[in-house]
């Protein structure tokens, strides 16, 4: 079972010269590979068991793939001036992100990477004539990113210094038929002080729970007019990590 091949990879990125509207960011990506086979898969019909039998074809045999990616970023700031003891502001800077990938369907006859075969009752079966030819996919990420600064002081003790950042993702996945919506996974993190640190992380899920059989079922939680009762989403993680780190001095005559 040895399999010889060679690949050729070619990576293009495409970056926005500038930003649009003066606010957005777009970064444009296309990856496509090249792998050539002296030999490919071909299959025959064994009627006797009605299975079929993979044979090796010698020759030559090339397969391209490519996929294609495309982001979008920007950044939003608000600030306050609370006036409470020597703080002079605090800042809120909220980072959205979008990012879109396209590869296409690959196990389509236009690529010729696939073959139908039938057999001694018609049914049909594809078969792959090379060996892992990459899957399809539509899917679209989104991340936000929310930043709590803080300035206080005045003159040469003036500090400025990040409060906590919070965190939330999730995505779609649109060649999926079972639960194409990812979880919905938020974070925060906090350093209040140079010695002691907190954060938490939470995982939600869009879908419905079967306690009998304890699995996930693929409905949404919005279905069957849960929407009325704001049931969107079920939490089904919960951590948090805190860590405190102690020094003291030591006596200078030991």
């Amino acid at each position: 079972d040895l399999t010889r091949s060679l690949a050729h990879n070619i990576n293009l990125s495409l970056n926005s010269p500038k930003k649009y509207f003066g606010v957005l960011s777009i970064n444009q990506s296309m990856a496509i590979r090249e792998d050539w086979y002296d030999e490919t898969n071909d299959y025959v019909l064994n009627e006797t068991t009605n299975s079929f039998e993979q044979v090796d074809r010698r020759g030559f045999a090339a397969r391209h793939t490519f996929s294609y990616n495309a982001s979008a970023n920007t950044k939003l700031y608000g600030m306050i001036a609370p006036g409470i003891a020597d703080i002079q502001a605090i800042r809120h800077v909220v980072t959205p992100s979008l990012s879109f990938r396209y590869q296409p369907d690959f196990t389509t006859d236009f690529w010729g990477y696939y073959k139908t075969y039938a057999d001694t009752s018609g049914t049909e079966t594809r078969k792959d004539r090379f060996r892992g030819t990459s899957s399809s996919g539509r899917s679209v990420n989104y991340s936000i990113r929310n930043l709590f600064q803080m300035k206080r002081g005045v003159g040469e003790e003036e500090k400025k210094f990040d409060l906590f950042t919070t965190d939330l993702s999730g995505g779609y996945n649109f060649k999926s038929e079972t639960f194409p919506m990812s979880d919905l996974r938020t974070s925060w993190q906090a350093n209040p002080g140079r010695n002691f640190s907190l954060s938490a992380g939470t995982t939600h899920s869009f879908y419905q729970w079967d306690s009998e059989s304890g699995t996930r079922v693929n409905k949404y939680l919005s279905s069957d007019a849960g929407w009325k009762k704001a049931n969107f989403m079920r939490m089904t993680n919960f951590r948090m990590n805190f860590s405190i780190r102690l020094q003291g001095k030591g006596d200078k005559d030991k």
